[in-house]
């Protein structure tokens, strides 16, 4: 699976790195994980090669929740999961057709909970996939 980090902290990329790390020895799945500290750089050169998209709301050039709706012009299936410590902007994922949110610091409960869902949600769109060229890029 392909799963993307946009956070603007370091500190909080790599705690979720950490947690992915975890789950993928509990689990036995294997991840490629881009991160991005912008959401400008992540969608400079978008591609739909995302399974996953873990997505900070608020950063700065560009915040999360810009940047999804952006990113469902593009792409409407790659799963997306809110990292915030912005609760009142979260309920507003559901307008990008956001999987859920984790709050900051994430701690490992909540996030193996979350990653359960989206890996489910994955695995059921895998078969139903198709990807093809246009001048804009790859679409699924």
């Amino acid at each position: 699976m392909n799963i993307a980090i946009v956070e603007d902290e370091a500190a909080e990329r790599e705690l979720l790195k950490a947690h992915l790390e975890k789950y993928s020895k509990e689990n036995g799945v294997g991840f490629t994980v881009d991160e991005f500290p912008n959401a400008i750089i992540f969608l400079e050169n978008y591609n739909s090669k995302y399974d996953i998209v873990f997505m900070d709301i608020e950063m700065p050039y560009m915040s999360g929740m810009e940047a999804a709706e952006r990113l469902r012009k593009v792409d409407e299936t790659c799963t997306l999961i809110f990292v915030t410590n912005m609760v009142k902007y979260a309920v507003n994922g559901y307008a990008v057709n956001a999987l859920s949110f984790m709050v900051k610091p994430v701690k490992y409960a909540a996030f193996l909970m979350q990653m359960r869902r989206a890996v489910r949600d994955v695995m059921m769109r895998k078969d139903d996939i198709v990807a093809f060229k246009t001048i804009d890029g790859i679409r699924r």
